[in-house]
Order: structure tokens, then sequence, then C-alpha cells
């Protein structure tokens, strides 16, 4: 298994893999990004006084081969998915720790108060990419389903909405038409 790097918006983290389409973070990446001085003992600590982060539902070990001088070494290292990485960064006093922290009690309260709105497109990439899962799809109510999804994060209608996906895929697309019973047909 080799690791690549991650990127997210403000979330660079060094090492990360890929299992079942979920990245998986190593600690000394996570103990970078937050910008320790010794990023794998730091992180080793914080496990350490927080065993739960190590709960396979959140971590697993990956085997990694690196060379070593003139041999190949393999390796079991442990891993953190999305949420082992967010339990580690409540338990971190680091500054980014701190405002990602900030960030997160934001959203939930924005989330509990009802005041939470879907965000624009952040670059016209991700409405191709969108637009290409949906013309992937079948025609079908689920394709319909999405489309109508699509617009509310947009913020326009629904003719909109396929106007724009036809535009950024070059596709026409075809509408599910219904039978009385509500199913589309096929």
């Amino acid at each position: 298994m080799g690791m690549v790097a991650f990127n997210y918006q403000d979330i660079a983290i060094r090492e990360a893999c890929w299992i079942s389409g979920k990245p998986y973070f190593t600690r000394r990446s996570i103990g970078e990004w937050l910008e320790y001085k010794y990023p794998q003992e730091a992180i080793d600590k914080i496990i350490q006084r927080n065993p739960h982060i190590s709960d396979s539902r959140w971590s697993t070990q990956v085997k990694l081969t690196c060379v070593e001088g003139d041999r190949n070494v393999s390796r079991n290292i442990d891993v953190h998915d999305p949420i082992g990485l967010q339990l580690i960064v409540f338990e971190s006093r680091q500054p980014k720790a701190v405002a990602y922290k900030i960030a997160v009690a934001n959203l939930v309260w924005a989330y509990m108060n009802g005041t939470l709105k879907p965000s624009k497109w952040s670059r016209k990439g991700d409405l191709v990419a969108a637009a290409r899962q949906v013309m992937s799809l079948p025609c079908s109510h689920k394709r319909g389903a999405l489309m109508r999804d699509l617009a509310e994060r947009e913020g326009c209608s629904l003719c909109t909405m396929y106007r724009r996906v036809r535009k950024a895929t070059g596709k026409r697309m075809r509408k599910a038409v219904r039978s009385d019973k509500g199913r589309p047909l096929n």
C-alpha cells in the first residue's frame, strides 16, 4: 500500500492512504499538520492518554514497505480515518487544533440554530464532478432526487440546474417519465 498526500480546503496532510474509498492518515502526518515539534511522539502521547481513539472503528493497521539502506523493510503502521483524525485534533492544544475546534463548534451551532445554509460551489470543477456523477446514473427517480439536491445546494431552480449540468458535461439529459404508480419507466 502506498502513501499519498491528502488536500482538502485548509487541511493538507502529507501521508494518507485510501481504504474502501475513505482516507486514512498516519500519526506522524497528523502531528506534522498540527505543527508539533516531535509529531509522532506527540500523537502517540495523545492516544496513550485517550485509548478510545485507537478503537477499530476509527483506526486500523496497514503494512507499508520502505527501503532502508539496501533492503526492503515492511512495517505495520497505525492509520486513522477522518473521525479518528478529529478525535486526535479535539484532544490537542496546538493553535491549529484550537482553530479547528472553534470552527466545528460554530458549524454545530449553525446546524442546531437552523442557520446553516448550503454553500455555493467553490470551484467549477465541483459542479463538473457532480454533473458527471449525475450523468453516470440511469434516468430514474434517483437521478431526479440528486438533481433536486444539486439545485437546492446551488440555490436555483431545477430547470436551471438541468441547464448547468448539460453545459458542464456537454450532454443532453432526458428527464425520467413516471408511470401512474410513481415509479420511473425505463
